[in-house]
């Protein structure tokens, strides 16, 4: 009896501890966790959920704190993919020399230092989901020609192995750099780039969508209030002048600065009654925004070019297969012999 109690402890244990490894690679946010009514947004969104529909590899690109990772989330969230695991790795974060390891596996003793157990690698972990590289422009030339290998062939190779393992990864990017000045440059590979961008999706910053920080002052009020005080956010008064110094902010740090703004003034509070008045003199003191609500479109480009770039880079991508160039963008034979035609496209541009 006592031991078939233990050998029940043990599988519990298991189960408890593979409930835990499952939970870590999870997304945690849907679009609705994307707050703003604004067009700038809305066409993020939007090109963010036809991306979702399909597999092909997604390009997020946009500045710190604009909140790339919680459309990479909402992206796989929403996919066919969403109960299989979300990886997230930092590009810029690893140590060159260690980025090959996080990304692929390696075999035991592989290098000074390595587990003699060996380790697997992020591509392994996400097979069959998603792997999000943050921070792409960061990656060294060799990881560059690893990854791309890994995503032409759909195979890895651990450091210090031989033997090629096949993995089935939906690939999403985000870096905050100019990554087609990157390209120009030289400092990314152009081959990898458009293996990387047959979705392309823009966030665009706080300053180019000032009409919608209203919301996300209630958003993240709401969540401060709870998180603090354990108080209801409909017991705190935001004075008007309080919102017209947000909006008069040109936000540098984007929706990430704002939020820790706002809980740095909810802490602050005291009461009741509890109300929001006061901005910190780096605030109250900077250069108004340069950008105002009505100009928040400015940076848009025609949906017309944004689809015709998209065409071309899902074609590239798959070296003009027809057939995986449909699939990706889930379109018909027909309409992409149309758009070939009406964007002028062949194999030389």
């Amino acid at each position: 009896m006592l031991i078939f109690l233990f050998i029940d402890d043990i599988q519990e244990m298991i189960m408890r501890q593979a409930a835990d490894q499952n939970a870590q690679w999870r997304a945690s946010f849907n679009f609705v966790n994307i707050i703003g009514r604004s067009h700038a947004i809305n066409n993020a969104i939007r090109i963010a959920k036809v991306a979702a529909r399909s597999s092909a590899a997604t390009l997020i690109l946009g500045e710190s704190g604009v909140g790339k990772e919680l459309f990479a989330h909402a992206i796989h969230n929403t996919s066919k993919r969403a109960d299989r695991p979300f990886v997230s790795i930092n590009c810029g974060a690893i140590p060159r020399e260690l980025i090959e390891a996080e990304l692929f596996g390696y075999t035991p003793n592989a290098f000074t230092g390595a587990s003699g157990r060996g380790a697997t690698g992020k591509f392994s972990i996400a097979d069959g989901g998603t792997l999000f590289l943050d921070e792409i422009a960061d990656l060294s030339a060799d990881a560059q020609v690893k990854l791309l290998r890994a995503i032409s062939t759909g195979e890895i190779v651990r450091v210090g192995g031989a033997r090629p393992e096949k993995i089935d990864v939906r690939i999403i990017c985000a870096t905050n750099k100019n990554i087609q000045s990157e390209v120009e440059n030289s400092y990314f590979r152009e081959d990898l780039y458009y293996r990387l961008n047959v979705f392309e999706i823009r966030v665009p910053p706080l300053r180019e969508r000032l009409e919608d920080i209203e919301e996300i002052i209630k958003y993240f009020i709401d969540a401060g209030c709870r998180k603090i005080f354990n108080i209801d956010a409909r017991e705190i008064k935001i004075t008007p002048e309080f919102i017209a110094g947000l909006k008069n902010y040109s936000w540098p740090g984007n929706v990430r600065q704002l939020q820790a703004v706002l809980e740095r003034e909810i802490y602050h509070l005291s009461g009741p009654p509890y109300v929001l008045s006061h901005l910190p003199d780096s605030i109250l003191n900077a250069p108004p925004s340069p950008v105002s609500s009505g100009q928040a479109a400015c940076d848009i480009r025609p949906l017309k070019e944004m689809e015709r770039d998209m065409i071309k880079a899902a074609l590239a991508r798959f070296e003009w297969n027809v057939e995986k160039t449909v699939s990706a963008l889930q379109i018909s034979r027909a309409t992409l012999y149309r758009k070939i035609n009406e964007y002028g496209l062949n194999k030389r541009k």
